[in-house]
């Protein structure tokens, strides 16, 4: 008993010395921005994904951060859209109206059309006249107006509640210099309007990922994980957290419970 005893009582002087040399939690910690609530191309559950509407319906609903996909087309215009290529097996998935939790699907051109094509390859007035969206069960398209680089910064100009914009770069790796439009935009736009927040940048791509790299060094990168179709066996070799130390990129992109 006396040994139990004075077992514990080395235990309490430990506990106690521990406490002494151990350092305080800070009281003035933000709580309201300790964790990022992203909006994932907006609120996609009940707007247009990658739209205005989409956008300031995530802020009305506590997003201190938002996703937006972006593509190229054939003038340089960068645009806010998802499907770089309409025949692409996602985009296929996506007009079909299979994704689930998302109000809209995206509406492409019929085949044989002479516009079902990648964005890379329309003008910017050609592509808005030819692609929109469509709410689930209809037919009509939505009439939604597709944002440029541009209207999206001058929108993003005076938000001071968002922390981060997550900007999803949408190029293929036989189209892997656009990406430097796409970057050559942004420093143009980050100077003209000065917005609150900081970028990450997203690429499924190592190709592209080393392309933009090679003139924009210090920008913060991610690398999207793409996941296998079927039953995963063995998840640790698809993690996102080892593919950002394998590319020394600061972000590991888990934005979606994937892991």
């Amino acid at each position: 008993m006396a040994s139990l005893k004075r077992k514990l009582k080395y235990i309490l002087i430990w506990i106690k010395e521990l406490a002494r040399f151990c350092p305080f939690r800070k009281a003035n910690i933000d709580k309201e921005n300790l964790f990022l609530t992203c909006g994932h191309r907006g609120s996609p559950v009940n707007e247009p994904e990658n739209t205005i509407p989409s956008l300031e319906r995530a802020l009305r609903e506590g997003a201190n951060s938002v996703e937006v996909d972006i593509c190229v087309t054939k003038d340089k215009e960068v645009i806010l859209w998802h499907d770089w290529n309409p025949d692409e097996l996602v985009a296929l998935i996506r007009e079909r109206g299979l994704e689930p939790e998302v109000a809209y699907k995206p509406e492409f051109p019929a085949p044989f059309s002479g516009f079902r094509n990648k964005t890379s390859e329309l003008t910017l007035k050609e592509f808005r006249e030819h692609f929109n969206y469509v709410k689930k069960g209809e037919e009509i398209s939505v009439g939604a107006h597709i944002p440029t680089f541009e209207e999206f910064f001058v929108w993003l100009s005076d938000k001071e509640k968002l922390k981060y914009v997550f900007l999803d770069m949408k190029v293929p790796s036989d189209e892997k210099e656009f990406v430097l439009v796409i970057l050559d935009k942004l420093d143009s736009l980050v100077k003209k309007y000065n917005p609150p927040c900081k970028f990450i940048l997203e690429t499924f791509n190592k190709e592209v990922l080393s392309t933009a790299r090679s003139k924009y060094p210090d920008l913060t990168y991610c690398l999207d994980v793409e996941l296998p179709l079927g039953f995963i066996f063995f998840p640790q070799l698809h993690s996102g957290i080892k593919t950002a130390m394998a590319n020394k990129n600061s972000v590991a992109l888990i934005l979606r419970p994937r892991q």
